[in-house]
């Protein structure tokens, strides 16, 4: 999975799978009770500051927003997806 975000430029599972079977596999792999989130986030972490160590990294960021009100039914609670506000 990993190696499959580096090798494109989308974050969406659907469209770094080059097939319904990876595409299978990966989603299974996040929805095992085994793994952990912040383990992962983690070793992302140690990863990736191993990897930028000794260099000049660029941070580019962006106000994007996005909007979720229309699905304000489905979200579920504690999903990080919500208002921006707080309320």
């Amino acid at each position: 999975m990993f190696r499959l975000l580096l090798q494109v430029s989308h974050t969406s599972i659907r469209k770094i799978s080059p097939t319904r079977a990876i595409q299978k596999g990966i989603y299974r792999f996040l929805n095992n009770k085994k793994v952990d989130e912040a383990i992962l986030i983690n070793e992302l972490c140690v990863r990736s500051c191993s990897l930028a160590a000794g260099r000049h990294i660029l941070c580019i960021q962006d106000t994007t927003e996005m909007n979720y009100f229309a699905h304000r039914n489905r979200i579920k609670e504690n999903t990080g997806f919500g208002r921006l506000d707080g309320a």
